[in-house]
C-alpha cells in the first residue's frame, strides 16, 4: 500500500473524528470553546506551527478511531440482519460480476495491485466514517437532546437515517473488496 494514501486516509477519519469533537464541545461548553476559537486567531502568526500540531492531533486521532473503527465493523457484520447482508451481496455482487471484462482488462495490463489498494482504500475510509458517525452522531444526538432540548424523536430518527447511510456505504465498499479480490483469484488461477 502506498505510504502517502495511507496517510491521508487516516487524516481524513482523523478530521472527521476531530471535527465532531468540535462540534460536541461547541453543544456543550459553547464559551470555552469560542474563546479557545479566539485565542488561536490572535495566534496568526504562529499559524504554520499551530497547523503542524492540530495535523499531528487529528493523524493520531485517525489512527485510534481508524483501529476502533476496525474492531466496530469486525463486530458488526455479523450483527447485521442476515436477510440485509443477503440483500446487499446479491445485489451489489450481480453488478460487480457484470465488470468482470473490466478487471481482466486491468490484469492484462498488470495494474490489478492497484484495483484492490484503491478498494482498500476507499473501505477504510468508508469504515472509519461508519464508526465516526455512529459514535459522534450518538454523543452529539444526547447532546442536543439534553442540553439543547431538541426534539428527541426528531434528533434520533435523524442519527438514524444517517447511520444506515453510513453503514450501507460501508457495507457496499466491503462486499465490492471482497468481489474483486475473487476476481483476482480467479483470474490467476486461470
Amino acid at each position: 500500500m502506498n505510504t502517502t494514501a495511507l496517510i491521508v486516509e487516516i487524516l481524513v477519519v482523523g478530521f472527521q473524528a476531530f471535527s465532531a469533537i468540535l462540534i460536541l464541545l461547541w453543544l456543550l461548553i459553547p464559551q470555552i470553546i469560542t474563546q479557545l476559537f479566539q485565542l488561536l486567531l490572535s495566534y496568526k502568526s504562529y499559524s504554520a506551527l499551530l497547523t503542524l500540531i492540530v495535523t499531528a492531533v487529528v493523524y493520531t486521532i485517525g489512527i485510534i478511531m481508524d483501529r476502533l473503527a476496525v474492531y466496530f465493523a469486525n463486530g458488526i457484520w455479523p450483527i447485521i440482519p442476515k436477510a440485509c447482508r443477503g440483500w446487499l451481496e446479491e445485489k451489489h455482487r450481480a453488478s460487480l460480476e457484470e465488470e468482470d471484462n473490466y478487471v481482466r482488462a486491468l490484469h492484462k495490463e498488470k495494474v490489478l495491485s492497484g484495483l484492490i489498494a484503491n478498494h482498500q482504500s476507499r473501505m477504510r475510509i468508508a469504515r472509519g466514517t461508519m464508526f465516526n458517525v455512529f459514535l459522534f452522531g450518538i454523543l452529539i444526538t444526547l447532546a442536543l437532546i439534553f442540553k439543547h432540548k431538541y426534539e428527541p424523536c426528531v434528533s434520533i430518527a435523524l442519527y438514524l437515517l444517517i447511520l444506515f447511510f453510513a453503514i450501507l456505504i460501508w457495507g457496499m465498499h466491503k462486499v465490492t473488496f471482497h468481489v474483486r479480490i475473487n476476481q483476482v483469484r480467479k483470474i490467476e488461477q486461470e
